[in-house]
């Protein structure tokens, strides 16, 4: 346990808040003056690096101490929600709605009125899109490093009493250069000087209120950033009065009098003392680290990627999907997924382009399989450059059949990891890319059986551990439809480097090509044909190794049905028109793996294996190019359903 003189060697407020100002401030303070001298249109980039710069600074000082309990504590209570009670759920996600109604009706007896409980029209224009920008702006960034740092910080120097008014105060001057960006709420306020104090007032009951429910829901961040998200939310979804604002400062003031007035035992309470968790490093615990980690790195990329021109001539379309699956591999599976598409004007193009397109993704199986995704493509500079980032985290149950072409006996064992890719990618031709590439993983192994092969295996080598690699991506794109093509091909080649270093295990060169080319035959007849291999030299984690097998990869066979350093794949499709708009398709596979690959002699025809079968697809857009998938496959031996959204190439 770690009491208020040992946390002072941990915490460094005053480092801690002057780096977070000095990161925000000279981007806000650079963007008004850009905007009010006309040197740039927009500053939205500015913004957000500002924006981030309180995780950033606690990120640096939480890892700077090398406390694995320490760093381990940041990140799980990010995701942890067993820390929060039912009764806490209800208060931070409906007490300041309530206040708002309440702060609506008491102005509509005087000059208000009840047309402000009125959704906005921003909220009614793109609401997921309006819900995913009100916490990935402000609640997501601030309160890991104001809440998950901050208020530790100066608790361990002062009672909570006095930090949570200091914070407040830091909190309200950290926001000043935002009155002074032309454009933002903040600057609008300056017109009414009465309802701008208000709004710098109303820091300081905000400060009391979040930090009695962050310590009462055992420190955890997660209560304060959806307590920030769901102020935010509710005070810019009704169509509120700037008077109305000021009744809402004075109801928040007399709340946190009132939980001042119940709880004064412990805002005035000396001592402070933090127990860490276990933070050994081969327990099972390390999970919600990985989560917190993994997430946030891909949401800060995708959040500075958000697209500079946010202005008439652009728009965003948003569509969430919940989805329900079968297949052979996982069972019943369900979840959902929110794609995000910006689309604007560029000033070389014609008609509006697609310059920025996100995807988030979680899965659930019956077989307690748990797959997250979040995926991003965002172009920049008038398209001549492309930043791609995808990361993925995966808790998947499966069976490991050995290595090898001859591989046959399954024993079931646990795969959990998370991987980060970045790219970013400059145009060299009409449909060409290249560019470097990083690349960055961890994977555990785990519930397997005692002395099976899998057990034997890991002990001569490491199957699992961290990786960290750099390359080159080259990529030719030229499908009419990156969903469903019917003309067009794509080319990806990746290589990429991975070297041990310090907590990085691995030593192997990896390369991968993915060759796709589709023919339109006649009239919604397609021909599709796809060449894909994994190519290892070194020792390669289990998961980074070629595989063969399930819903994208010769379907029909069980997924990782075959699996080794080196693999090739050859899958062709024709798809076809039946009845109305629903499609028919037939399709065929052939591939082999390898241990080792020095010419097409080690390439035995044998040890090639075959799979085929045929599907359905119907439609689910007007477009047609989102797809009910129905699929059945055959292989030797074996036999698989796939019931999925999206094509398998």
């Amino acid at each position: 346990m770690q009491t208020t003189s040992s946390l002072k060697n941990l915490f460094r407020p005053v480092p801690f808040f002057g780096i977070d100002f000095l990161l925000t401030w000279i981007p806000l303070w650079l963007m008004a003056a850009g905007l009010q001298s006309g040197w740039f249109k927009s500053g939205i980039g500015l913004l957000v690096l500002a924006g981030c710069s309180s995780t950033l600074a606690a990120m640096v000082f939480v890892h700077r101490t090398g406390h694995r309990g320490f760093i381990k504590d940041f990140w799980i209570r990010v995701v942890d929600p067993f820390r929060i009670s039912p009764v806490w759920w209800i208060t931070i996600f409906l007490s300041q709605g309530a206040v708002n109604v309440l702060a609506i009706l008491l102005s509509s007896q005087g000059s208000g009125g009840l047309e402000q409980l009125s959704l906005s029209q921003q909220f009614l224009a793109a609401p997921v899109g309006f819900i995913v920008f009100t916490l990935l702006f402000g609640p997501l960034p601030e309160e890991l490093g104001w809440r998950g740092y901050g208020l530790d910080a100066l608790r361990s120097r002062m009672n909570l009493f006095k930090a949570s008014l200091l914070l407040a105060s830091i909190w309200a001057v950290w926001h000043l250069p935002m009155v002074f960006i032309p454009g933002s709420f903040q600057n609008n306020l300056l017109q009414k000087p009465l309802v701008l104090a208000a709004f710098f007032a109303a820091f300081v009951p905000g400060s009391i209120l979040m930090s009695w429910i962050y310590y009462r829901t055992r420190r955890s961040t997660l209560s304060a950033i959806l307590f920030h998200f769901a102020g935010n939310l509710s005070g810019e979804i009704f169509s509120m009065d700037m008077e109305t604002r000021i009744i809402q400062t004075v109801l928040l003031t007399l709340w946190a009098a009132i939980v001042l007035w119940r709880e004064w035992p412990m805002f005035t309470e000396k001592e402070f003392w933090l127990n860490f968790p276990d933070s050994d490093p081969k327990t099972k615990k390390r999970r919600p680290v990985y989560l917190a980690g993994g997430l946030y790195l891909p949401v800060l990329a995708l959040m500075l990627c958000v697209p500079a021109q946010l202005k008439a001539d652009s728009s965003w379309e948003t569509v969430p999907l919940p989805y329900l699956f079968y297949t052979s591999d996982t069972g019943v599976a369900g979840g959902g997924i929110l794609t995000a598409i910006h689309t604007s004007q560029l000033p070389s193009a014609e008609v509006a382009t697609e310059d920025l397109n996100l995807a988030v993704s979680a899965t659930r199986t019956q077989k307690n399989q748990t797959e997250v995704n979040i995926s991003g493509e965002k172009q920049c500079f008038d398209n001549r450059l492309l930043w791609v980032g995808d990361f993925r985290y995966s808790d998947f149950p499966s069976e490991f059949y050995g290595v090898g072409p001859d591989s046959t006996q399954a024993e079931e064992f646990s795969a959990e990891g998370l991987e980060l890719e970045i790219a970013l990618l400059g145009r060299t031709g009409p449909s060409m890319r290249i560019g470097p590439v990083l690349r960055l993983g961890v994977s555990e192994l785990s519930e397997f059986s005692p002395g099976g092969e899998l057990e034997e295996l890991r002990s001569h080598r490491e199957l699992d551990g961290s990786f960290s690699g750099a390359g080159l991506l080259l990529r030719l794109d030229s499908r009419s439809n990156p969903r469903y093509p019917a003309t067009g091909s794509l080319i990806e080649v990746q290589s990429t480097l991975f070297m041990e270093h310090r907590r990085f295990y691995h030593n192997f060169l990896q390369t991968k090509m993915d060759i796709r080319t589709y023919r339109s035959l006649r009239e919604e007849v397609i021909a599709a044909f796809r060449f894909s291999a994994v190519l290892n030299s070194g020792e390669p984690p289990l998961q980074q190794m070629a595989e063969q097998g399930g819903l994208f990869c010769m379907r029909g066979l069980p997924a990782g049905r075959y699996r080794d350093r080196n693999g090739f794949t050859g899958q062709a499709e024709l798809r076809f028109p039946l009845v109305r708009r629903i499609k028919g398709v037939l399709f065929g596979a052939a591939g082999t793996v390898s241990s080792s690959l020095y010419s097409l002699k080690d390439i035995h025809f044998e040890d090639v294996k075959f799979s085929g079968g045929a599907g359905l697809r119907f439609p689910l857009n007007s477009r047609g190019d989102i797809n009910l998938r129905i699929d059945y496959g055959l292989a030797s031996g074996s036999n698989g359903l796939y019931i999925t959204l999206m094509e398998a190439f």
